[in-house]
């Protein structure tokens, strides 16, 4: 995946143009207007002018959809890119400092400042955090509060509550008069505790003798119902070291406290620290469906993270969602490369594919990266054949530094070549060796059989209205058949499902002039299978004409050729054996047709 690290897509530059057309004098020169965006690096050092702890900056400004919040490196550097040029308020906070707010910040071109936290944060409580055991169920908390105390006079103490977004406590504290350790980290385990209604925050009370000193409190939150859902990575490039990329994804099932989220890509570094790069920001929607467009990316940003925001305070609920970038290969051709056996061989786990149409897969593969990670670059794909020869290319995933597993999931359908009978994986170096590849076989494709001794007839024998049954059989080789699905085709409404029937001995379904349309012209037969529950319908399917009969004489032919074939004299027996063999389930009327036909007694 080499990728221009020019800039990515967030990095705006707006051109607006005023074309001035002459009426009687030819074209003037077009005007352009060229705003270029801006970017902020803060340097943050501590009152010994050494780089400050745990730096966080958060952004505000009418420019930006949700405040966004970005961190300083092990050097005190916090560093934005992509943003529109104008007014932007920071809050900049680091550990055991009193908080700095820049206001008014006229932010233009490359904006820098170097910014010195030297009062000590007075609050007593800080760095208050928390783990819920229990976030599956969103009326309980069950885990910890973890917080650092200062010193405060003697005897205080510490009381656990619940609040609501303005820091109102909800009722009284579910734990009260708590001793805790000065200038410490304290750590409180909660029981399982019912969420009263209202409360979105928990929080830490310091009391002495009863009487209020200080609180803090943190947004709560649910990781399955914060956390954006359904986020994909879509590279619409077929061919490699390009990117034409969409992020998208949806809004988390509660955005009740939501604002919205930001996006970030990733570079993960040698020093197991992380850097992130500011993509664009986003207001909660009420379609709850978001994307941006991704069109460069450096050749280390192997992630893409969506966070969900907090307003107006910019905090950040829930861990990020996170998004494996790839890039597109299913247009390029197999290449010539060198392999190598001393480049760690991945080994799969979690991966499926499924058959969404005789011709296309999805899916999703995971794999164990195997040792020594740090000497690839990241993982290529293809299509193999059964004997494992490459076929095509089907995509390249970086791998993000000092992890030991990579996945990629196929979300979209994926067409399979011909001869294609698994999918191979290859660790790749940064010279482009591969190295010994792993196999995942693909499933068994659709059935490519079809019913066999289909037939419709119609029994009524009025013009008005169509009713009768069609009825197939297995054909040979019908074992991964799990059923068969009737269709009517023709007419205004075109092809439309009647119903499906499981595969038994024989088979037959109903058909009603309510079931088909107007014009309708023919029944429609597949055969299909069922994987994970999905229903995968054959290509090839069986044709019968839909028939309508105007006399009683051509029904009566119709049903003694197709059930009675061979009777010279039906009688009961018969008539009960089509009911149970053939015709199920059968309407009553149908049955007294039947019965017309046996044969009458003949006196002796």
């Amino acid at each position: 995946m080499k990728l221009s690290s020019v800039r990515v897509v967030s990095t705006l530059v707006l051109v607006t143009f005023w074309l001035l057309f002459a009426l009687s004098m030819g074209d003037k020169p077009v005007k352009a207007e060229v705003v270029e965006s801006a970017s902020v690096t803060l340097t943050v050092y501590d009152a010994n002018n050494l780089p400050a702890n745990n730096v966080k900056v958060v952004l505000s400004s009418v420019n930006l959809q949700v405040p966004v919040t970005i961190r300083a490196n092990y050097s005190g550097v916090a560093k934005i890119e992509g943003l529109l040029p104008g007014s932007y308020q920071m809050v900049i906070s680091a550990n055991n400092k009193e908080p700095i707010v820049l206001s008014d910040v006229q932010v233009s071109g490359n904006y820098a400042q170097t910014v010195n936290m030297i009062i000590p944060n007075t609050a007593f409580i800080q760095n208050l955090t928390y783990a819920d055991n229990s976030y599956w169920t969103p009326t309980e908390f069950n885990g910890f509060v973890t917080f650092y105390v200062g010193n405060p006079s003697a005897g205080t103490k510490a009381n656990v509550a619940f609040y609501n977004d303005q820091d109102a406590m909800i009722g009284s504290p579910f734990m009260s008069n708590l001793t805790v350790n000065y200038n410490l980290y304290n750590s409180i385990t909660i029981p399982a505790t019912p969420i009263p209604p209202g409360a979105t925050r928990i929080g830490i009370e310091l009391v002495n003798n009863n009487n209020f000193v200080e609180n803090q409190t943190k947004k709560l939150w649910k990781q399955p119902f914060f956390e954006p859902v359904a986020a994909q990575f879509i590279d619409n490039n077929p061919y490699g070291d390009a990117i034409d990329g969409l992020l998208k994804w949806s809004g988390a099932s509660d955005e009740t406290g939501i604002a919205g989220y930001t996006v970030f890509y990733v570079i993960k570094n040698d020093d197991y620290s992380e850097d992130e790069h500011y993509l664009g920001s986003f207001a909660k929607r009420e379609d709850k469906s978001y994307q941006i467009a991704i069109s460069t990316l450096p050749e280390d940003a192997a992630i893409l993270v969506i966070k969900a925001v907090v307003n107006p305070s910019g905090e950040e609920v829930g861990f990020p969602k996170q998004v494996i970038v790839f890039d597109n290969r299913l247009s390029d051709s197999v290449t010539s490369v060198t392999y190598s056996s001393s480049l760690p061989t991945p080994s799969f786990f979690n991966s499926y594919f499924n058959y969404t149409h005789p011709t296309t897969i999805r899916g999703s593969l995971g794999w164990n990266v195997g040792t020594s990670p740090e000497t690839i670059k990241g993982h290529t794909i293809y299509f193999a054949d059964a004997a494992g020869n490459k076929i095509q290319p089907i995509r390249s995933i970086r791998l993000p530094k000092r992890w030991n597993i990579n996945f990629t999931d196929f979300l979209e359908d994926i067409v399979v070549p011909t001869g294609a009978k698994m999918v191979a994986v290859y660790a790749v170096s940064s010279q482009g060796v591969e190295s010994l590849p792993v196999y995942y076989t693909l499933p068994v494709k659709y059935p490519t059989v079809k019913a066999a001794n289909s037939n419709f007839i119609d029994w009524d024998a009025s013009d008005e209205l169509r009713h009768g049954y069609l009825t197939w059989s297995n054909p040979p080789n019908s074992s991964t058949v799990f059923g068969y699905a009737v269709y009517a085709n023709g007419g205004s409404a075109g092809k439309h499902l009647i119903g499906k029937v499981p595969k038994a001995a024989a088979m037959a379904i109903a058909i009603s002039q309510e079931a088909v349309s107007d014009g309708s012209t023919e029944l429609l037969i597949y055969a299909y299978q069922t994987n994970s529950g999905e229903d995968y319908e054959a290509v090839e399917y069986v044709s019968v004409p839909l028939t309508n009969n105007s006399t009683t004489a051509q029904v009566e032919s119709q049903l003694k050729s197709a059930y009675f074939q061979g009777v010279s004299s039906i009688n009961i027996s018969h008539v009960v054996s089509v009911i149970t063999s053939s015709l199920k389930p059968i309407r009553q009327e149908d049955v007294k047709q039947l019965l017309k036909l046996i044969s009458p007694i003949q006196a002796p």
